[in-house]
């Protein structure tokens, strides 16, 4: 019994310096991703004078929207600069959901003008980039956008 219990400290030692320490530099690096994201999203909003009524973090991608300009920012972590989306022009929104036979491969919200010609796309899930636990998030978060978005580009509905 001595001997189980000794291995079983043992073995719970090697987990803790394993997995401790493992743990805290996902948490920092996680930490800091965001933070050089938030970093580039703000200084693309203060140059372009723009006020984010909005802002989404999703892993390695930050999105943003001024209201009031209908512009909308968006970035991945790898790109140094946000892409800014001037919705001005864009008169629906919708979520547009890729799958092969059995899983989602990606989740987009496109971006249409009157003639229904997608000018542009928001990757919210990329099957081999994202982590699948957190599709639904990625599902949800989209489907908010979306919403968001027609509702702006719908005077009715933000006038009533």
């Amino acid at each position: 019994m001595n001997t189980l219990t000794g291995n079983s400290l043992i073995a719970l030692s090697l987990l803790l310096t394993v997995a401790v320490p493992t743990a805290t530099v996902t948490y920092l690096a996680n930490r800091k991703r965001k933070a050089a994201l938030q970093i580039a999203l703000e200084t693309t909003a203060q140059k372009n004078g723009l006020s984010l009524t909005r802002v989404n973090y999703l892993d390695g991608k930050v999105i943003g929207w001024d209201q009031q300009k209908r512009i909308l920012l968006f970035s991945y972590l790898t790109n140094e600069h946000p892409t800014i989306i001037d919705l001005n022009p864009i008169s629906r929104c919708y979520v547009l959901r890729k799958k092969n036979s059995l899983e989602t491969t990606a989740i987009t919200l496109q971006m249409a003008d009157s003639n229904n010609r997608v000018r542009h796309s928001v990757p919210f899930y990329e099957q081999f980039t994202d982590s699948k636990a957190d599709l639904k998030k990625f599902d949800t978060c989209s489907r908010e956008w979306e919403h968001l978005l027609n509702k702006a580009a719908d005077p009715a509905q933000t006038n009533g």
